[in-house]
């Protein structure tokens, strides 16, 4: 294992100490916390980096990061632009409670129908 603390200047991301606590977390596998730091990581530009942690998160269930993973793909944010994928991921996260996400299928879907 690395030290955190030599580790952490090499992260291009600001952490304070309660970030560097979370980080640990994250890294054991904690999905509230990889779910966190990916937000701290696309905050700071780090879309690539934050795609790869909302991806753990989400595999274990986590709506706010299917709900993210669902935007990074609508939008191509640290990943190429997949409009299906992007739905995939926020009916996932509707499905699994996420409001927000609820809300964007259901004007997505309902916006679809009166274009028809």
């Amino acid at each position: 294992m690395l030290d955190l603390e030599s580790v952490a200047p090499m992260l291009l991301v600001q952490l304070t100490s309660q970030d560097l606590g979370v980080l640990q977390l994250a890294d054991a596998g904690d999905a509230e916390a990889q779910n966190d730091i990916a937000l701290l990581f696309l905050e700071a530009g780090r879309a690539e980096s934050a795609k790869y942690l909302f991806e753990m998160s989400a595999k274990q269930g986590h709506p706010d990061a299917m709900h993210w993973l669902g935007r990074c793909a609508i939008e191509g944010n640290g990943t190429e632009k997949d409009t299906t994928l992007g739905l995939s991921w926020l009916t996932r996260a509707a499905a699994a409670g996420h409001v927000i996400s609820k809300e964007m299928v259901e004007s997505l879907v309902s916006g679809a129908l009166r274009a028809k």
